[in-house]
């Protein structure tokens, strides 16, 4: 990840994620380090010498610092760093005045070496080229350049220090400290899958290069006094860069660097007899130079590496590249595949153009592609990118002349260098996919036939989005059946036309690829004229390929049969000539009046039959009669209360169910209405008539019997006539019609 998407001037690989993502563990962490670092550099000085042997603090501060985040962070570490330099120089024996201006200048340095590696090359550090290693190299050195002037300062106001020597350590030692230091550590940080791995070396090799690095080491820096021993262990480097990892180059270097400071920090080594500035010196310059050379060496090594695998990576590539060329070419048996030259001359002629035109591949390598495949047709140029594939309907000839219609995709073929060397055709066979095309449109085309002269209602019913419970398509029966034109049942939703339609919305949750479930319901629709009719409707989901599912609804017109049902059903529950309730529904009405009568609550049974009926139906004729007994059905049915149900039982007799009857008082108040109802002579087409009519009165509560309350009945009534008829008789009580 680079630097400009972490928000710090360079990021570090590999740093734990629990540092990066907390800013305060983070500062206190590298501020920890840096204080170590300085303290360890303060400690590495050669007696007598004005400044340490080697610096780690420059490249502590500059990790420290290239992780900043935000200017608000920068300033607050470059802050820090100022002040942790000043303080640990001043307890370290530094006078104020100078160890001031050397905290600023390790400043400086920290954030000129981060803006320069930054300006090379954004993103995250990194070692794995010499072009790495050199903007390291070239960051450290800027970085001990541009503070230098500050760190002079800082050496002028120390009185027994030469500000010269000061200047020319402060640059070496700064530049080779931030380099080898941060060398090290990079390289420890790089993630595995990015480093180059070599062959690993024999057991020989290994301990005799082990033995050497023991022996040139110890030999040059602690048991000879002898400058040029110290240069010649440099071939023990270049050894190491060569032959092994440049990770142990690394650690080498890092190993090499401990041991010359140590042995110039113990006044041993091939630079003890010069002054101890110019061990000091000495010994930078040497570490300088070898971690130079090795890393130099090892990279350049790693490059070679590298380029070699990624040249056998892009052979492999090739290879795979022509197999999978050939397999497609094999195995591509249903689709003609034509390889042609910028000239048109067919070059590449597979299995599957071979069965699909009839012609021999050896036939046909070398001859003009146009000639065998176009039969007086020419390609479509217009609308066609140069250079780019193009797909257009083509009709090809096979070798035994006839005619086959194919789609036909032509591209490019480029080599390396992106140049144009010939086109690849590819035809597929459209025989198979235009006689689907023509068997669908056929389909269609009958489907809409039927649809349109169904003589049943077709409805199409959106179920998602916008079109959810709308009416995408409706044929004319649905029209004739609705009473509303085309354009209109289109505006409308099925709900809208059938309020009851809620049956079907189970449907929406069908999936589409399953078995289509067909539910069938009868619903209510409105007419245009406000009629209710009633349909049949069958529907089922269908889910059409690359379009929205919908509901489709078949709706028969069963008005006519509802009709004759009802009517059915009223004629077996009443009275042909009256209309009132027969004996089966009283029944049922009294049955369920006693069986939600409520406890201390009574139901009244009033049986009634006419007196003087069989008079006028002898003087005035059985017409006469039979309008008496509908105008008498009538005046009964004004008598009663809401809820009380008049039935006619046969000939003339009568019967009220009474709900609510609170005891023998309400009933024979019921039961005087209806005689006072009867009192007056009744007008019929052929003269008046006058009846009166004997009551009989039963009362039961809740679990009585209907039956039997209907025999308590007519019992009461009988005893009604006996007690001289036109009177309501309950439990032996008599009210004549003068009450």
């Amino acid at each position: 990840m680079g630097a400009a998407t972490t928000g710090v001037l360079v990021a570090l690989p590999g740093e734990p994620a629990r540092v990066a993502r907390s800013p305060w563990l983070r500062t206190l962490v590298h501020a920890s380090l840096f204080a170590a670092a300085t303290l360890l550099g303060r400690s590495a000085q050669v007696g007598g010498a004005h400044l340490a042997i080697f610096w780690p603090a420059s490249a502590v501060g500059a990790l420290w610092i290239a992780g900043s985040r935000r200017r608000a962070g920068l300033a607050v570490d470059l802050g820090l760093v100022v002040v942790l330099t000043a303080v640990l120089r001043t307890l370290t024996g530094t006078p104020l005045p100078a160890a001031a201006p050397l905290g600023v200048a390790a400043a400086v340095q920290a954030l000129t070496f981060c803006g320069v590696h930054r300006r090379g090359r954004p993103g995250p550090f990194r070692l794995r080229t010499p072009a790495d290693l050199r903007l390291l190299v070239v960051a450290s050195v800027a970085g001990a350049l541009v503070s230098l002037p500050v760190a002079a300062v800082g050496y002028a106001r120390i009185h027994d220090v030469p500000l010269a020597l000061a200047m020319a350590q402060w640059s070496l030692r700064t530049s080779v400290s931030t380099f080898v230091v941060l060398a090290v550590v990079i390289r420890a940080l790089v993630p595995r899958d990015e480093v180059v791995v070599p062959e690993r070396l024999p057991l020989a090799e290994r301990i005799l290069l082990a033995a050497s690095v023991w022996a040139g080491y110890g030999t040059a820096f602690f048991w000879v006094r002898d400058v040029s021993l110290a240069f010649a262990v440099l071939p023990l480097g270049v050894w190491v860069a060569l032959r092994c990892s440049t990770a142990r180059a690394t650690v080498h270097v890092a190993l090499a660097a401990t041991v010359v400071v140590v042995s110039a920090w113990a006044g041993r080594g091939p630079w003890a007899d010069l002054s101890p500035d110019l061990q000091a010196m000495s010994a930078e310059a040497f570490v300088g130079a070898l971690g130079l050379v090795t890393l130099v060496l090892a990279l350049h090594r790693d490059a070679g590496r590298e380029n070699a695998h990624r040249a056998a990576r892009a052979a492999a590539e090739v290879a795979r590249a022509h197999d999978l060329f050939a397999s497609v070419l094999a195995a591509a048996t249903e689709h003609a595949i034509v390889g042609t030259d910028t000239a048109g001359r067919t070059t590449v002629f597979n299995e599957g153009a071979e069965r699909m035109l009839g012609w021999d591949a050896e036939d046909v390598i070398g001859a003009d592609v146009r000639t065998l495949l176009v039969h007086g047709e020419e390609p479509q140029e217009s609308g066609r990118a140069p250079g780019r594939p193009h797909t257009e309907q083509r009709t090809v000839v096979r070798r035994d002349g006839s005619h086959l219609p194919v789609t036909l995709t032509t591209a490019p073929m480029r080599d390396a260098a992106g140049a144009v060397i010939g086109e690849i055709r590819l035809a597929t066979d459209l025989t198979a996919r235009l006689a689907a095309e023509a068997e669908l449109a056929d389909s269609e085309r009958l489907f809409r036939v039927a649809f349109d002269i169904a003589p049943v209602g077709m409805v199409m019913v959106g179920l998602e989005g916008a079109d959810a419970r709308r009416l995408l398509r409706v044929n004319e029966a649905m029209v004739r059946f609705t009473g509303r034109s085309e354009q209109e049942l289109l505006t409308r939703t099925l709900h809208e036309l059938a309020p009851d339609a809620d049956a079907f919305s189970g449907l929406s949750g069908d999936l589409p690829g399953g078995e289509a479930r067909q539910v069938r319901h009868e619903l209510t629709f409105v007419h245009a004229d406000g009629r209710a009719l009633w349909a049949e409707v069958s529907a089922t989901v269908l889910h059409p390929s690359g379009r929205e599912p919908y509901l489709f609804c078949l709706v028969a017109d069963v008005t006519a049969r509802r009709v004759a049902e009802r009517d059915l059903q009223h004629r077996a529950l009443h009275d042909a000539l009256t209309g009132l309730a027969n004996r089966r529904l009283f029944v049922e009405r009294l049955e369920a009046a006693v069986a939600e009568c409520a406890p201390g609550d009574a139901v009244g049974v009033l049986y009634l039959d006419l007196d003087g009926f069989k008079a006028v139906n002898d003087t005035l004729g059985h017409a006469a009669g039979d309008e008496l007994l509908c105008r008498v059905a009538d005046l009964l049915g004004r008598g009663v209360r809401p809820g009380d149900t008049v039935a006619r039982l046969g000939g003339d007799e009568f019967a009220v169910v009474c709900t609510g009857a609170g005891g023998p008082a309400d009933a024979q108040a019921v039961g005087a209405r209806l005689l006072q109802a009867l009192a007056a002579p009744v007008v019929l087409e052929g003269g008046q008539a006058r009846v009166g009519a004997s009551i009989g009165v039963a009362l039961g509560a809740a679990g009585a019997s209907a039956e039997g309350l209907l025999r308590a009945a007519d019992a009461a009534m009988y005893e009604a006539k006996r007690a001289g008829k036109g009177r309501v008789v309950v439990r032996g009580v008599s009210v004549t019609a003068d009450v």
